[in-house]
């Protein structure tokens, strides 16, 4: 007889066989939702690219550890930034470097928490944890007081 419930070779291999689909399928379910997150990304930052108004503001909030806060002006297709001490020495962020972290973060990161504006589709506010096991990794970027015009 090949399977027995009184054998103990079968119940742990029938045991073994159960954790190991399960495992499985966690990490196909886990590929799927990342997979998902990255298509709709792309489709959301192509989308405000090929769409992205000459003339708008906001104000953008962002930091790792520690934050920082700016006003963004775009007047006919070029980006101004609100001078201030941070952003002399500082690579400055808009909306297309926030998409850029958003797709690096859909492979890289343990965690992404996004939402997205819903008539532009631009990220109004990201969360991402870079990795479950260091403190204070955790980096966020907001937009606010978005305007056309």
């Amino acid at each position: 007889m090949i399977f027995s419930t009184r054998s103990l070779n079968s119940i742990v291999f029938v045991t073994s066989s159960i954790i190991v689909l399960f495992a499985i399928s966690i990490v196909m379910y886990s590929q799927f939702e990342s997979n998902k997150a990255a298509k709709r990304a792309d489709e959301l930052s192509q989308r405000w690219l090929t769409a992205i108004p000459l003339d708008m503001s906001y104000e953008i909030s962002f930091g790792c550890m520690t934050s920082f806060s700016y006003a963004v002006y775009r007047i006919d297709g070029e980006n101004y930034y609100e001078k201030n001490q941070w952003i002399e020495t500082q690579e400055q962020i808009g909306i297309s470097e926030i998409f850029n972290t958003i797709q690096r973060a859909t492979t890289k990161a343990y965690n992404l928490d996004v939402q997205y504006n819903s008539q532009y589709g631009f990220p109004e506010r990201v969360k991402i944890d870079w990795n479950k096991d260091i403190y204070d990794d955790e980096c966020f970027y907001t937009i606010n007081k978005f305007k056309l015009g």
